[in-house]
């Protein structure tokens, strides 16, 4: 067991709790980082002498660290925090603990924010071999205090959802099946915080559309909505992998794309009302720092929609003509859905940039999302002819601004989302964009040079034209005529009898919401899906961003998919 003079940071107290309070600030609300009691922490500040402290608050003050703006610690020095963390770790796995699966879900997080691959695969293989030798899987023994039995249970579902995320979809990457987990749903916060055993419901109950939305208890919080949303995701995917060989075609409504419509009007129902989106939910959350992660859950949910939808888009599938039979009303339909759902997505950064104009996300992926909803804005502007909407670029070009403030905010925090900038700004330029944004450049904390590892802003725009040019699309500047893209291709012209079950979608005309959504609509995402692996420059492989080689007068609209964000909502 090392002292704890040899890992200085545990030696100062107060050093200590700045960077606890800064993790519960910042990252325990924000996806699946919500497993920590903090009564429970607080007490092994005072004097870390165990090695089970130790490896949990080296972990926990690395991830911490970007959000501790009074520290007088560099960023070399969280390097160094995570490093001892994995020995620890390693050193420890004959006698594995709570302890030792927090700090590897902790180094996940950080490792994800910085964009390390293999540090995450790796780490996530440990997470879920720890959680099933753990036993996380099954209910805790009653004698266990409530802190720790709903500490067990959240590990195991955050080891759930990074196994959804890592493995996007594909069926070989999988390592926790649903059936596996037979512990209840994380509760609220309030009572994890204060140890007030509750029941909740459990993520079958859900999923399965026959049983009653009204007898789904009321415990659940963040944490769970997030769950739920990943595991719909998490199928999404796995259609869009896989949907080209299904026998029963996507427009028909027994199909795998209509069953995964369901899960996505399944879980907005689910949804108390204090999880559902509004101002006033987010004005609330953002007074008790709970925020981002708020903000998160309604993200990938949109997100969720754009997966599932932009099947239906120019350049979004391997082989378009496993959409060759489709209806033209159901192709535009879709069309429209993944690129209102995008259009969604801005429209709630608008509303909480109008809150607060330096507000920047503390999750990291949500830069995945914002580069995938540009994508989609694109395809909207570039679409919009086709559906005599005049307005569909200015209104692109706006919710893009918006967008792009986000990430913005977010590179000073997480310098690794500075990459995703350059790509949209070089994905922008390629298609005849020209943006009036007056923002200032954030500094980005560099690496000591060594050798070649050097590139200017210059030299990454240059490599994401390079990038960009692989994929088939253009890199002229503004003003010059575009060479032809993947965006570009003739929609199926055949109908099908099935396309009388969809409504014909009006084209957006506002710059937030339409008029009206679609009964069964939903939303895709970006790029090929062949390929588990996307860009070598993702947090986790994304196969979706990166292809490989709208009532009366007065009153709110709702959308008959997403009916509380109604036009007016915003």
């Amino acid at each position: 067991m090392s002292d704890i003079a040899d890992y200085g940071i545990l030696a100062t107290e107060a050093l200590l709790r700045l960077h606890v309070d800064a993790y519960f600030a910042s990252v325990y609300h924000v996806g699946y980082g919500s497993f920590l009691h903090r009564s429970t922490l607080l007490k092994s500040l005072s004097s870390p002498t165990t090695p089970q402290a130790q490896v949990l608050l080296l972990a926990l003050c690395a991830v911490a660290s970007p959000f501790v703006t009074s520290s007088r610690h560099a960023p070399a020095d969280a390097d160094t925090w995570a490093r001892e963390a994995k020995h620890l770790i390693m050193d420890t796995s004959d006698h594995p603990s709570l302890a030792s699966i927090s700090a590897a879900l902790l180094l996940v997080i950080r490792e994800g924010t910085l964009r390390r691959r293999a540090s995450v695969w790796l780490l996530s293989a440990l997470v879920v071999r720890l959680a099933f030798i753990l036993r996380l899987n099954i209910e805790p023994p009653s004698t266990l205090s409530w802190a720790e039995q709903e500490s067990r249970r959240r590990c195991m579902w955050a080891a759930f959802c990074l196994d959804k995320l890592v493995s996007v979809g594909s069926a070989q990457f999988i390592h926790i099946p649903l059936e596996a987990v037979k512990v209840q749903l994380p509760c609220i916060d309030r009572n994890f915080t204060l140890q007030v055993s509750c029941k909740t419901s459990e993520l079958s109950d859900l999923l399965a559309p026959e049983v009653p939305v009204a007898t789904l208890d009321s415990n659940r919080g963040l944490f769970a909505a997030y769950i739920h949303v990943q595991t719909v995701r998490s199928d999404v995917l796995s259609f869009r992998r896989t949907f080209a060989s299904d026998e029963v075609l996507p427009w028909d409504p027994t199909s795998r794309f209509s069953a995964c419509v369901a899960s996505l009007h399944r879980w907005e129902s689910c949804l108390s009302p204090e999880l559902k989106w509004s101002p006033s939910n987010a004005s609330a959350r953002h007074s008790i720092n709970q925020l981002s992660g708020f903000v998160c859950i309604h993200m990938w949910y949109f997100r969720t929609i754009v997966d599932l939808y932009s099947i239906a888009l120019p350049g979004h599938v391997d082989d378009p003509s496993s959409l060759a039979g489709a209806p033209p009303e159901w192709i535009e339909t879709a069309q429209k859905a993944s690129i209102q759902a995008a259009s969604c997505m801005a429209d709630v950064f608008s509303r909480v940039l109008e809150d607060d104009p330096g507000f920047a996300s503390t999750d990291p992926h949500i830069g995945l999302c914002i580069l995938t909803a540009v994508r989609i804005q694109i395809a909207w502007a570039e679409l919009g002819a086709s559906w005599t909407d005049a307005s569909s670029r200015p209104q692109a070009v706006k919710h893009i601004e918006v967008m792009l403030t986000m990430l913005h905010n977010m590179v000073g925090t997480f310098p690794s989302v500075d990459a995703l900038r350059l790509e949209v700004c070089s994905l922008l330029r390629a298609h005849g964009f020209e943006l009036e944004l007056d923002l200032e450049i954030v500094p980005t904390p560099k690496k000591p040079p060594s050798g070649d590892d050097v590139f200017s802003e210059k030299d990454l725009l240059a490599a994401a034209d390079r990038n960009l040019q692989q994929r088939g699309h253009s890199t002229s500047s503004p003003g010059e005529e575009p060479q032809s893209s993947s965006w570009n291709f003739s929609l199926p012209q055949n109908t099908a009898a099935a396309a009388s079950s969809w409504q014909t979608w009006p084209a957006p005309t506002e710059p937030s919401l339409p008029a009206s959504f679609l009964e069964d609509g939903g939303m895709n995402n970006m790029g090929s899906t062949t390929h588990a692996l996307g860009d070598p420059n993702l947090m986790f492989w994304d196969p979706m961003l990166f292809q490989p080689q709208s009532g009366a007068e007065g009153e709110p609209e709702e959308h008959p998919l997403f009916p509380l964000y109604s036009f007016n909502a915003f």
